[in-house]
Parts: C-alpha cells; sequence; structure tokens
C-alpha cells in the first residue's frame, strides 16, 4: 500500500502522539507518518503496542502505563 501523505507544515513545532500495534493494519502507514513529520520537524512520540490496534494497552499493563505517560507529556504544560 503507498501511503500519499497531504501538507503536514501546519504541526511543525507541534507535539505528536501516533500508536499503533503490531497486528494493526495500518502500522506501517503510521511508522511512516511518524517518520515524515519527524523529518518535518515535528516532534513525534510513535509507540508501538502488542496485539491488535485497539486493545494493546488492554493487554499489556507495562504498555497501558507507557502509553499514558506519553499522552500526559503531551496534554501537560511544559515545566
Amino acid at each position: 500500500m503507498v501511503f500519499v501523505l497531504g501538507d503536514l507544515s501546519p504541526f511543525r513545532g507541534q507535539q505528536v502522539l501516533i500508536v499503533t500495534a503490531t497486528c494493526d493494519p495500518l502500522r506501517d502507514e503510521g511508522r511512516q507518518l511518524a517518520q515524515k513529520m519527524s523529518e518535518l520537524g515535528v516532534q513525534v512520540t510513535a509507540m508501538e503496542g502488542p496485539g491488535s490496534h485497539c486493545i494493546p494497552h488492554l493487554i499489556n499493563v507495562t504498555f497501558k502505563e507507557q502509553l499514558f505517560e506519553a499522552f500526559g507529556r503531551l496534554m501537560l504544560p511544559q515545566t
């Protein structure tokens, strides 16, 4: 599958969290998106959890903790 990206320039200087899973049908596209955004100067946190795209945080406690920690860093004011 070819993943075509539009204009990502509005994301420059922003923080983005991209979450995929090992059995995610869009896993490779998520990886490509993270790479492209990083190349454009976007601060990307890319996480890949175990299992299906919709439940890695339910089946792996460690991944859930890492995911919520990453999400919290994006949502809370930087000190």
